[in-house]
């Protein structure tokens, strides 16, 4: 987990791109802050990257950041993809 966190702060693309698919893989909600922390929110792509990264892992920094997202970027597509994370996240209330 370590190693694939500092890669996020690779220069290298195709390096970052591998370090997200390696966190998702592991599942480690360590990762989340880190995650949370390399996404450009002048960028959509990447906001949109972090969010699937972060709904997969889960735990209580994902839902911390999509719901930052939700309530404050100005893409309203990326707003609706957070919710729809937060659904993924958030246990059924009956």
């Amino acid at each position: 987990v370590p190693a694939a966190i500092e890669a996020l702060a690779s220069e290298d693309e195709d390096v970052q791109a591998s370090a997200v698919a390696a966190l998702v893989a592991l599942g480690d909600e360590r990762a989340v802050a880190a995650l949370s922390k390399s996404a450009d929110f002048k960028d959509p792509e990447s906001v949109a990257t972090v969010m699937e990264a972060v709904s997969a892992i889960g735990g209580e920094e994902a839902i911390s950041f999509l719901e930052f997202v939700k309530s404050g970027h100005p893409d309203a597509e990326l707003r609706a993809r957070a919710e729809q994370g937060l659904e993924r996240l958030r246990p059924a209330t009956p």
